[in-house]
């Protein structure tokens, strides 16, 4: 059986692999030649970093993705998922839930 977490980085990937989360989502209006190339830069850095299971400078890139294009699905999607995959892992290395954790999580 798959976790939870497997199904959304197969997701995630999958999304990724069929375009499905355009680099070009989220920009309002027109923008220079510079701009573009920056975002579709960072933006490609993020899928592969992602692909590598970089998800440090997964977070790094689509931090600045949306700083600049806070409307880009694509660099939240990503963010998100990023910090999905880390938190788990910070969990599982460090024993689970600590009490106040667990406190908020009830309330």
């Amino acid at each position: 059986r798959r976790t939870h977490l497997e199904a959304i980085i197969g997701t995630t990937t999958l999304a990724l692999g069929a375009g499905l989360m355009s680099n070009t989502a989220g920009r309002a209006g027109a923008e220079s030649a510079p701009d573009k190339d920056k975002i579709d830069a960072l933006s490609n850095e993020a899928v592969e970093a992602f692909q590598k299971g970089d998800y440090e400078k997964v977070m790094r890139n689509c931090k600045m993705l949306v700083e600049q294009r806070p409307a880009m699905v694509f660099a939240w999607s990503l963010l998100g998922t990023a910090e999905l995959i880390l938190g788990s892992k910070d969990l599982t290395m460090n024993g689970g839930l600590n009490e106040q954790q667990e406190a908020l999580l009830r309330d």
